[in-house]
C-alpha cells in the first residue's frame, strides 16, 4: 500500500540526523535524572533499561541520543516484535537499538520527559502505557517527531497540543490487537501546527467531524485517520493542502459528498475513502488528479456515471469503485491508463457492454460483477500474450450472452457464473487456475477449440492448469465428458445440476490431484467402485464426494469404505440414490478415526434402500459433525453408541419404519459445502 511509506522515510532520516549529532559531550545530570525517573515507572525493568545506570554517561544508553551540548534530544523505545507495526508495515530505526522483550509501564511517565527541554523525537513501538498523553509534554516545544505506535494510548488528544509548534510527525496508531485507542474528536488545533509533515492516527476510535481547517497545513505530505468511527462530511479545506500526497481516510463513517475542492490536490498520489457512507457523484474536478497512482472508493454510496475523462492518469495502478451505486456504461476511455493493474467496479449499476479497450489491462485484476452488463465477452480480452496473464476477471452475475471465447485463456480466475452464456468449454481455459461458469446455459459437453501451449513460455508454468472448476447449473447431458479425465492439475470440480447421465468413470477416483467432487443432481446410473484409489501413488486423494439425487445403485461396499477409511475422506454424500444392502461395520472406521484431526465429517446416505441393522460402530466417527440416515429401511434398535458423538450438530434418523426408539427427527436437509 502506497499509505504510511511517507512515515517510515520521515522517522528514518530525523533519527539519522539525530544519530550523526552525537557528539562527545557527557549527558547533563539534569537529563539524566529525568531519564532514571522516567525507568522508574515501568515495571519491566531488568532486560529493557540495562544500560540505563546511575553514575554512567546517559548519551550512550540504548534508545537515547544526545546534541552537542550532551542534551537528551532523541528517545526511542520499541516493545515486543518492533519490525511490524500496527499496520504490517517494517520500519527501520537508528542501529543499535535493544530489541526487548516485554516493556510495561504502570502509566505514561510525563513529568519526567517534560524536564529534557532539548527533546527532539519520542519514539515509542509497542510500549503498554495504557494512559493518556501527559499534559506536561505541551512543554516541549522542541519536540518534532511524536511517534506513540501501539501503545495502547487512551483518552484525547490534547486541545493544548498546538504548543508543540516544531511537530512534523505526529502518530499515534493503536494497532491491531489494543483493548484501548484514542477518543473524541481531532481537535481544531491540531491545524496550528503549521510544519506538520505527517499526522497518522489510523486505528483508533476518534468519533465527530473533520475540523475544518485542513488548509492551514500547508506542508502535510500524509493524512491517515482510517479505522475510526469519524462522522460529518468532507470539508471543503480537505482539498486545500498543496503537499499532500496520501489522504487515507478509509473506514470511518463519513457522509455527504466529495467536495470539488478534492480536484486541487496536485500532489496526491493515495486516495482512500473506502467504507464510509460517501454520496452523490464525483466532481467534475476529480479528472485533474493526475498523480494518482491508487484511487479506492469501493464501499460507499456514490452515483453517477464513471467519469469519461481520465485520460490524465497515466500513473494509475488501483481503481476501486466497487459497491456503490454507479450506472452508465464502462467508459472505454478506461483502456487509456496504461499503468493499471487493478479495476474493482463490482456491484454497482452499470449497463452495457465490456468494452474491448480494457484488454490493455494487463497482468493484473478485473472485477465487474454483480452488474447489468450485457453483450458477448470481447474475444481479446485479456488475450494478451507475451505479458503475464491477469490475475483474475470476475464477470459473474450480470447478463452477458453467446459463446465463450477461444481467446481468453491467458487469466490466473476467470469467473463468469450467474450469466446466459451458451455453448461449449474453451480447452484453452485448461490453462487457468479457476473457472466458474456455472449457472448459465452451456450446453456442449464436448471440449472446443485446443489447449493453448505455453511450454515455450516461462510465464506460463504447468502449475497455471486448472484446479478449480465449476461447470454446475447448466444444460449439458450425455455420459461423463472423459477430457475432464485431462484436467491432471484439478483439485476441485463441480459438475452438479445438470443432465448428465451413465455411468461414472471409476477413474475419477484414481485422479492424483482431486479433493473435491460433486456430481449431485445429475442421473448418473453407476455403481460405486470395489476399490477406489487403487492407482493413486502419492498425491492428494478425494476429501470430498458428493452423488446425491443420482440414479446410482448397488452396495455401499466394505472394500469401498475400508478405501475412504484408508484416505480419511472428510464428507460423503451418496443419499438420494438408490444403494441396496447393509451399512457394514466398518462405517465406523472412516472420517479421519483414529488420527489428529480438525476436520469434521458429514455422511448422508438418506433417502435410499439401505436395510438392516445401524452399525454400532457408526458411534467411532469421532469427528462426526452431520449424520442422516433418514428415509431408508433401517431396522431394529437406534445404536447407544450415537450418544459418544459429541461433535455432532445434526441428526436425522426419521422414516425408517422399522427403526426402534426414534421419532420425527428432522430438522432440515443439510447438503455436503464445498
Amino acid at each position: 500500500m502506497v499509505g504510511m511509506r511517507g512515515l517510515a522515510v520521515f522517522v528514518i532520516v530525523a533519527l539519522s540526523w539525530i544519530e550523526s549529532g552525537h557528539a562527545a559531550a557527557t549527558c547533563s545530570w539534569a537529563d539524566s535524572a529525568a531519564l532514571l525517573s522516567f525507568k522508574s515507572g515501568f515495571l519491566d525493568k531488568g532486560q529493557t533499561f540495562g544500560t540505563w545506570k546511575s553514575g554512567t554517561d546517559c548519551c550512550s544508553w540504548a534508545g537515547v541520543t544526545c546534541n552537542d551540548a550532551g542534551r537528551v534530544k532523541g528517545l526511542e523505545l520499541m516493545g515486543p516484535d518492533p519490525a511490524v507495526g500496527a499496520l504490517g508495515y517494517s520500519t527501520t530505526f537508528v542501529p543499535g537499538v535493544s530489541r526487548i522483550p516485554d516493556l510495561t509501564a504502570a502509566a505514561l511517565p510525563g513529568a519526567p520527559l517534560s524536564n529534557l527541554a532539548a527533546l527532539e523525537v519520542i519514539n515509542f513501538q509497542n510500549v503498554f502505557f495504557n494512559s493518556r498523553i501527559p499534559d506536561s509534554w505541551m512543554k516541549l516545544t522542541s519536540l518534532r517527531i511524536l511517534q506513540l505506535d501501539s501503545c495502547n494510548i487512551t483518552g484525547s488528544i490534547p486541545t493544548t497540543i498546538n504548543q508543540l509548534k516544531s511537530l512534523e510527525t505526529l502518530h499515534i496508531s493503536a494497532g491491531w490487537t489494543a483493548s484501548v485507542a484514542l477518543t473524541g474528536s481531532l481537535p481544531s488545533q491540531v491545524c496550528d501546527l503549521t510544519k506538520l509533515l505527517f499526522i497518522g492516527l489510523e486505528g483508533n476510535s476518534l468519533t465527530g467531524p473533520l475540523p475544518s481547517c485542513f488548509d492551514r497545513l500547508r506542508s502535510l505530505r500524509s493524512l491517515h485517520l482510517a479505522d475510526n468511527s469519524i462522522t460529518g462530511t468532507l470539508p471543503w479545506s480537505i482539498g486545500l493542502m498543496p503537499s499532500l500526497s496520501e489522504l487515507n481516510l478509509a473506514n470511518n463513517q463519513i457522509s455527504g459528498y466529495i467536495p470539488g475542492s478534492i480536484g486541487s490536490l496536485p500532489n496526491i498520489t493515495y486516495l482512500n475513502l473506502e467504507n464510509n457512507k460517501l454520496s452523490g457523484p464525483l466532481p467534475g474536478s476529480f479528472s485533474l488528479l493526475s498523480n494518482l497512482v491508487e484511487c479506492r472508493l469501493g464501499n460507499n454510496q456514490l452515483s453517477g456515471r464513471i467519469p469519461t475523462d481520465l485520460n490524465s492518469w497515466t500513473k494509475l495502478q488501483v481503481l476501486e469503485f466497487q459497491n456503490n451505486q454507479f450506472f452508465g456504461e464502462i467508459p472505454a476511455s478506461l483502456g487509456k491508463l496504461t499503468s493499471l493493474v487493478s479495476l474493482a467496479l463490482d456491484n454497482n449499476k452499470l449497463w452495457g457492454s465490456i468494452p474491448r479497450e480494457l484488454a490493455s489491462i494487463r497482468g493484473g485484476r478485473i472485477t465487474l460483477s454483480n452488474n447489468r452488463l450485457s453483450g458477448s465477452i470481447p474475444a481479446d480480452l485479456l488475450n494478451n500474450e507475451p505479458y503475464y496473464p491477469a490475475l483474475h476477471l470476475d464477470v459473474s452475475h450480470n447478463f452477458l450472452s453467446g459463446p465463450l471465447p477461444q481467446t481468453i485463456g491467458n487469466v490466473w480466475a476467470f469467473l463468469a457464473s450467474y450469466n446466459e452464456l451458451s455453448g461449449g468449454f474453451p480447452l484453452q481455459l485448461a490453462s487457468v487456475n479457476t473457472v466458474d461458469l456455472s449457472n448459465n446455459r452451456l450446453d456442449q459437453k464436448n471440449k472446443i477449440g485446443r489447449k493453448a501451449n505455453f511450454s515455450t513460455n516461462p510465464l506460463y508454468p504447468q502449475a497455471h492448469s486448472i484446479r478449480e472448476l465449476h461447470l454446475n447449473s447448466n444444460k449439458f447431458k450425455g455420459d461423463f465428458p472423459a477430457w475432464l479425465l485431462e484436467l491432471n492439475s484439478l483439485r476441485l470440480l463441480d459438475i452438479s445440476d445438470n443432465k448428465f447421465t451413465g455411468p461414472l468413470p471409476d477413474a475419477i477416483f484414481d485422479f492424483p490431484t482431486l479433493w473435491a467432487l460433486n456430481v449431485s443432481h445429475n442421473q448418473f446410473s453407476s455403481q460405486l467402485p470395489s476399490n477406489p484409489y487403487k492407482n493413486v501413488q502419492g498425491g492428494q486423494v478425494l476429501q470430498m464426494l458428493d452423488l446425491h439425487d443420482n440414479q446410482c445403485s448397488g452396495p455401499i461396499s466394505t472394500s469401498f469404505l475400508a478405501a475412504l477409511a484408508k484416505h480419511g475422506i472428510m464428507g460423503l454424500d451418496l443419499s438420494e440414490n438408490k444403494f441396496t444392502g447393509k451399512l457394514d461395520q466398518s462405517i465406523g472406521t472412516i472420517g479421519g478415526v483414529g488420527a489428529a484431526d480438525p476436520w469434521t465429517f458429514h455422511l448422508d446416505v438418506s433417502d435410499n434402500k439401505l436395510s438392516g441393522p445401524i452399525p454400532e460402530t457408526i458411534g467411532q466417527l469421532k469427528n462426526l459433525k452431520y449424520l442422516d440416515l433418514s428415509a431408508n429401511s433401517f431396522s431394529g434398535s437406534v445404536p447407544t453408541s450415537i450418544s459418544q458423538l459429541k461433535q455432532l450438530v445434526y441428526l436425522n434418523l426419521s422414516d425408517n419404519d422399522q427403526l426402534n426408539g426414534v421419532g420425527n427427527h428432522q430438522k432440515g436437509h443439510t447438503e455436503l459445502e464445498f
